[in-house]
């Protein structure tokens, strides 16, 4: 895969705050247990939840940070692909297009569309001009070559999916990928909305790495959870 990159590089330099550092850095090390050593090529990882609003983007931007935090993990690359809420083109303060859906068009090569950011190990794929939808992204016969090809170059690529329940062709993202992490907002979804998502997921033949339980309330002290 050729390295060039796009002119509209980001110069944006996000790091992880203290106060969530902890919790990335474990999740990436236990994500990474999960997955296995790096072989010929790396790993494809969906982030996906229940339903819109549960902090997908926030806790993929984050794994994708502890990532590529650590140099011995790699190249990381933050892909968007939740075409009808987009969020990583706004975090990096890039274009939206190009991105992955004129990738899969045919109407670029994926390396003309990538994104370098202000964290050094850490590449970005913006969904695209919105003009196709994650069915039309999952259902080309170009993924999964497209897929290949950055899994060539990249340790893992971290790809910001839409809800597994309200858009079907996450769970068939999943499926094509290593593996997938469920984010589940705390104290807003009761256990049969996790579990019909776990469902989908693995009736479709995805792999679950692991869940995030999300915007965790502490009704007492934080200080107080790590005694207890």
């Amino acid at each position: 895969m050729n390295a060039a990159m796009s002119k509209q590089d980001s110069n944006v330099a996000l790091t992880l705050s203290p106060e969530v550092s902890q919790y990335f850095f474990t999740l990436r090390d236990r994500v990474l247990g999960a997955l296995g050593q790096r072989g010929a090529a790396g790993h494809a990882l969906v982030v996906t939840s229940c339903h819109h609003g549960e902090g997908v983007s926030a806790v993929a931007l984050n794994f994708a940070l502890a990532l590529g935090e650590a140099d011995e993990h790699g190249k990381v690359l933050l892909c968007d692909a939740n075409a009808d809420s987009p969020a990583v083109h706004k975090v990096f303060q890039v274009e939206q297009s190009p991105g992955l859906t004129e990738a899969v068009a045919g109407q670029c090569e994926p390396e003309a569309a990538i994104r370098r950011t202000g964290v050094e190990a850490l590449d970005i794929l913006p969904v695209g001009d919105g003009r196709m939808s994650l069915s039309g992204i999952v259902d080309s016969p170009r993924l999964a070559p497209i897929l290949a090809a950055l899994k060539e170059e990249y340790r893992v690529v971290v790809l910001d999916a839409a809800p597994v329940i309200e858009c079907s062709a996450t769970a068939r993202l999943a499926a094509a990928s290593d593996g997938a992490v469920l984010v589940v907002e705390a104290e807003r979804q009761r256990w049969e909305v996790a579990q019909r998502a776990t469902d989908l997921l693995t009736d479709a033949g995805a792999r679950i790495i692991g869940a995030v339980l999300n915007k965790r309330r502490f009704h007492i002290p934080a200080f107080l959870y790590d005694r207890l």
